[in-house]
């Protein structure tokens, strides 16, 4: 006579996150592609794209490190990021391509186009992980809340700041 009735399944909450991520994602990606393919070249859209899939793969290659798992919480603060990781690939690879076509070969228009935004690109990452990073030292399960949310914005940020500045111009410097 015993009989098992399901209460309340957060399940749900986590599988409704993670749809909107893929959705984000795969849209991110889309727009990315198509955007880029009208204005600039499409294989430049392509090396581009991938710097959102490589990002997360290192945040949670770090967050299995620090013991951040994915939930709710991660996945909202993955839901903020997903937005902000194409711009830095969009302007490295742009200004690559403008240098490029200004007559410099691949690999003097990759260095160059690099290492002329690297100010830019650069600050606008550090000022958002320093934003997020105030996060950390709230209190309590707020507190705790946050610092996930904060973690997973800013290791994705970094990770992203590393792939447009070493793979994405490696890329495009060896690309036809």
């Amino acid at each position: 006579g015993v009989q098992l009735s399901l209460v309340d399944d957060a399940t749900q909450n986590l599988r409704q996150r993670i749809a909107l991520l893929q959705e984000n994602g795969l849209l991110g990606a889309a727009l990315v592609l198509i955007l880029l393919g009208l204005f600039l070249r499409i294989r430049l859209a392509f090396w581009v794209a991938p710097g959102i899939p490589i990002s997360f793969c290192g945040m949670f290659m770090l967050a299995l490190y620090y013991g951040i798992t994915i939930n709710v919480i991660s996945l909202f603060g993955m839901i903020i990021v997903i937005g902000i990781l194409v711009d830095d690939g969009i302007v490295v690879g742009e200004n690559i391509y403008q240098k490029y076509e200004e007559g410099l070969s691949p690999i003097k228009a990759a260095v160059q186009g690099t290492l002329q935004v690297v100010p830019a690109v650069t600050s606008a990452i550090i000022t958002t992980v320093i934003a997020f990073s105030f996060f950390f030292f709230i209190p309590g399960q707020l507190g705790q809340f946050f610092s996930e949310v904060s973690f997973v914005v800013s290791a994705t940020l970094l990770i992203s700041l590393i792939e447009v500045f070493v793979f994405l111009p490696a890329h495009l410097a060896h690309s036809k």
